[in-house]
């Protein structure tokens, strides 16, 4: 069993299954993962996904935390339930390519583009352990 730390970033689709997207959260904090972002799922109910914390924040500036945050990320876990990628999803598994960070979901996006660039794995606890060999 890897009881190493491994730094993620959760990207994709916050508005879509929350229940699931706070199933994963638990499964990365209890596989030893060091969530970077988003540092709360609990958001509000605006328009662009935003943690509780980050109210008085622009768009800009969260999504700048969040690609920083991925820029130092071991791997990005994508939530995209049922294949569905967003633009915001597609933007920051494009961002994780160019910066060689490997992405992995349960469910391979539906655009088959997308589809390319993410690596479907079983559960985070493989994604972990496969971004951790890459090392």
């Amino acid at each position: 069993m890897n009881f190493s730390v491994a730094k993620v970033v959760i990207c994709g689709s916050f508005r879509r299954d929350l229940t699931s997207l706070r199933q994963q959260y638990r499964e990365l904090i209890e596989t030893n993962c060091q969530v970077l972002s988003p540092r709360s799922i609990e958001f509000d109910d605006g328009s662009f996904v935003r943690s509780r914390g980050e109210q008085a924040l622009n768009i800009r500036t969260i999504q700048d935390n969040h690609l920083a945050s991925l820029h130092d990320a071991d791997f990005v876990w994508l939530h995209c339930p049922e294949g569905y990628v967003g633009t915001s999803g597609a933007f920051e598994i494009g961002f994780a390519y160019a910066h060689g960070i490997p992405v992995y979901s349960t469910t391979a996006p539906n655009d088959a583009m997308l589809s390319e660039y993410v690596t479907t794995c079983p559960s985070v606890y493989k994604a972990k352990q496969l971004a951790l060999d890459q090392e």
